[in-house]
């Protein structure tokens, strides 16, 4: 069973860089992100029974899932901002985060 779990873990890991380096979308970028950082989370909560768990290794699991969400939250805000202001959403035309934007 746990062989599977961790089969699946590097899959999701596996999929979530090839997101990364594939895609020129920001919302599919974060996304990847995403994929990758549940990886590590189900990673860490398959192999927290076979230690000692304590409340700390309990506490960190909840907050790596905390800041998965808030990560996911602001880049899908940040794309949709983008996206709005200068109908762009494709990453390599960004010059700067400064509000311009090359077309």
């Amino acid at each position: 069973m746990i062989e599977l779990a961790v089969a699946t873990a590097a899959f999701m890991a596996a999929l979530g860089t090839f997101g990364l380096i594939s895609r020129r979308n920001l919302a599919f970028i974060v996304l990847s992100l995403e994929l990758i950082l549940n990886s590590a989370i189900l990673l860490l909560v398959i192999f927290l029974p076979k230690f000692e768990v304590t409340a700390n290794a309990v506490s960190s699991a909840i907050l790596l899932l905390a800041i998965g969400a808030s990560e996911v939250a602001f880049g899908f805000a940040l794309a949709v901002a983008l996206a709005r202001r200068h109908k762009v959403s494709d990453v390599l035309t960004l010059s700067e985060l400064g509000g311009k934007v090359e077309r």
